[in-house]
């Protein structure tokens, strides 16, 4: 079954069983209305009772919970998303013993310090499948880290703040039987039940089913473990932990004693130098470690322990001790990485005599792909935690091809249909606090709906959503000026942060005219009709085709410059090869023209060339839609040379000397092209679900390729070898190949 059809199936059952219940929300009498807070929740359940309904529970909360069953992690969420589809998290009961148990729960809401992807509405805590009693208290050792930072780094940050820990004030044992809590509060219920005949939204959200299954927590260990460590009282002290390599994992700090101590923790993405800049990542002496802080204030008591209820993104932990009256021992911290439940399927084995790292090079792929997929992609996890649709497209893609998993793809559509403004413009990133809107942004969310049909093929899927692609074309559509051009668009046109583009924004003229923007609502014309085909609305198809028709002559119309390159406006002075790829992308010239125009720009002096990992992905497309693998080819040392004397372990934001992240999503082109160009496999986009292979492989001066590829009706498997006796190029696919050029490059 597929996910959205379990997701609509959970979303019924839902209903009816919160139907039933009339359960109503909980939350601490007189507790905070606004957070920040963290409330700890109790509740006895005899296991011998009836059974609930569905052999389990539903619990959410805004904006987080942890829920434990006597002393062991169950089930934590809402996954983050809009509040008008909050996350309902289903908790298997059906495994636990007759007997008394104890339900544990804590709820955190923080507020104006919540990262910008985290929204919600007011606190709550919400229970349905079992009427319990509950009691419930505040847990006064948590607040978010307000102190001022060691180090600041310029550029926009935006994960939340860390914690303080007031140890001293934490109720331990909470979670344990024993606890006495008698001088806890009863919870108390308030507003109305979900589902309520008003479709009120009584508690700030609208509850659906949680559509995603719990993230991964895998064991991480230290690259050189340096605990656990002492300090004596009235010292100071300090210690780096190495990770190894950029990751999200939610620590564990474990300690003794320490009573009047001060740990400060700073969670790393990378040392920089005094004066901002960045050098080789393993090599530390002499450097700064800025990055999300946390504090604690142990309280002197034996065996504690404290994690956060949101994982940190670093590679280095920077921990640096004061201790009062008395020493801190034991001093430990351990790591659960943590993200999406990928199971990758890709395999890819290469014999190249030139002897480049091309297992490096995958591997720094796939763990740039786990730092950036959690609830919602991210693009860079240290920084910003944002979903961004031009990022997530990219990373889209790889989910398909490296574990033929839509799952988190069809959430990231959801998620950034919900935010829609009135314009019909999508805002630039969602979930999310932080109010922004990229137009061209909006273009390359449709481009995931094709992305979908092409790759996945399950047009119920894709229905919903229509509307709201018709609604972003409009709104271009309706922005033309007497050339067929776009006019003036308002909003930020983002395309790259190359040289010559302003705040990574295609030039415009006082009436518009920006020929890449055009380009691009071209192409995104050209997928609203397959789509609108694909899910049966075949009517509408002919007007669709007709726009996209309309806008290309409107390009072919503009003034050329040498080598046959579109200007950047009819008016303009400037070339960039980001028009010259959108116009191919559009269909404007045949495949050989386009191939013989993005060449020239490539080369051509003075034409503004990418400035992002990100929009090298867009021109990668274009050279193998113009049958150029060899310039694909072109484009994979720029990654091999990252490899080199930087000490990075995922891709960075740009490939710049100091980048502002050192891992970003949108940089995993090198492991796409080796499955399209490479390889030479990929689906048909004249067919839908992938129902066709195309093979057009382009080895380049590898002698052999061997591959295994998800489909999603199977398995497709590719031998390529070049021995000096013929050339060798075998793929078996569960759907029809249609071979192409080899285009074989020495």
């Amino acid at each position: 079954m597929s996910d959205h059809k379990l997701f609509r199936m959970q979303t019924e059952i839902a209903d009816i069983a919160i139907g039933l219940e009339k359960t109503l929300p909980l939350w601490l009498p007189g507790g905070p209305a606004a957070g920040p807070c963290r409330v700890l929740f109790r509740a006895r359940w005899n296991a011998g009772e009836l059974p609930p309904r569905f052999g389990g529970i539903w619990v959410s909360a805004s904006q987080r919970f942890r829920l434990w069953l006597d002393g062991v992690e169950m089930a934590q969420g809402p996954s983050r998303a809009d509040r008008g589809q909050w996350g309902l998290v289903a908790v298997d009961l059906s495994h636990v013993r007759e007997g008394e148990h104890l339900f544990a729960v804590e709820v955190v809401h923080w507020g104006p310090f919540a990262g910008k992807g985290q929204v919600g509405g007011p606190p709550f805590f919400f229970f349905a499948g079992l009427d319990l009693s509950w009691r419930c208290a505040p847990d006064a050792a948590w607040s978010p880290m307000t102190d001022p930072p060691r180090h600041r780094l310029s550029g926009h940050r935006a994960v939340g703040a860390g914690d303080r820990v007031e140890a001293a004030r934490h109720p331990w044992g909470w979670k344990e039987p024993a606890f006495d809590d008698s001088n806890w509060a009863p919870a108390e219920p308030f507003g109305e039940p979900p589902g309520n005949p008003w479709g009120n939204y009584a508690f700030g959200c609208r509850l659906v089913p949680e559509p995603l299954p719990p993230m991964a927590r895998v064991p991480h260990p230290w690259r050189q473990e340096p605990g656990p460590f002492s300090l004596a009282a009235a010292s100071t002290g300090a210690w780096l932990f190495d990770a190894g390599l950029v990751l999200n994992a939610l620590p564990t700090l474990l300690w003794t004693g320490g009573r009047g101590a001060k740990v400060r923790l700073t969670w790393c993405e990378a040392p920089v130098r005094p004066d901002g800049t960045k050098g080789n990542r393993d090599h530390t002496e002499g450097m700064l470690f800025p990055g999300q802080e946390d504090l604690l204030l142990p309280d002197g008591g034996a065996e504690r322990r404290w994690t956060p209820d949101w994982f940190r993104s670093f590679r280095y932990l920077h921990v640096e001790v004061e201790t009062g009256e008395q020493s801190l021992d034991d001093f430990r911290v351990t790591l659960e990485r943590v993200g999406f439940p990928l199971d990758p399927v890709l395999s890819i084995q290469v014999e190249d005599p030139a002897k480049r790292d091309w297992p490096r090079l995958r591997q720094i792929s796939l763990d740039t792909a786990a730092a950036c997929a959690h609830e919602t992609f991210f693009d860079c996890p240290a920084w910003e935690q944002a979903q961004f649709p031009g990022d997530a497209r990219i990373q889209v893609r790889h989910h398909y091809l490296l574990a033929g998993d839509d799952r988190l793809a069809l959430k990231a559509i959801r998620d950034l249909a919900a935010s829609v403004t009135p314009s019909g413009l999508l805002r630039s990133h969602a979930p999310s606090s932080f109010e922004q809107i990229i137009a061209t942004y909006s273009l390359q969310w449709i481009g995931m709906l094709q992305d979908h049909r092409a790759y996945r093929g399950d047009a119920e899927a894709l229905r919903p959503f229509l509307p709201f692609a018709r609604g972003i074309l409009d709104y271009f559509l309706d922005r033309r000026r007497g050339d067929g051009l776009l006019g003036w668009i308002g909003e930020p046109l983002f395309f790259d942060w190359a040289k010559g583009f302003v705040a990574g924004c295609a030039p415009q003229e006082r009436d518009g005219g920006s020929i890449p923007a055009t380009a691009l609502l071209a192409e995104a014309c050209g997928w609203m009709a397959e789509l609108e085909r694909f899910a049966g609305r075949s009517a509408l198809v002919p007007e669709w085709r007709a726009e996209a028709t309309g806008l290309l002559d409107a390009l072919r119309a503009c003034p050329r410059g040498g080598g046959g390159l579109l200007p950047d406006t009819p008016a303009a002075t400037s070339f960039s090869l980001h028009a010259q790829v959108q116009a191919a992308l559009a269909g404007l010239w045949t495949p050989e023209e386009a191939g013989a125009i993005l060449e020239h720009a490539m080369n051509a002096p003075g034409v503004i060339q990418p400035g992002t990992m990100y929009y090298r992905s867009h021109l990668a497309e274009a050279l193998r839609r113009a049958v150029r693998g060899d310039l694909v080819w072109s484009l994979y040392p720029r990654w091999f040379a990252l490899l080199e004397g930087t000490g990075l372990t995922t891709w960075p934001e740009t490939d710049r000397a100091s980048p502002r992240s050192d891992c970003h999503g949108w940089g995993v082109m090198p492991d796409i092209e080796l499955v399209h160009t490479l390889l030479g496999v990929a689906p048909d986009p004249a067919t839908d679900g992938w129902a066709r292979t195309l093979f057009t492989p382009c080895p380049g001066d590898l002698t052999a390729l061997r591959a295994t590829i998800p489909h999603p009706r199977g398995l497709i498997h590719v031998n390529i070898r070049r021995d000096g006796e013929g050339d060798v190029t075998e793929i078996d696919s569960p759907v029809p190949v249609v071979r192409g050029l080899n285009n074989w490059s020495d």
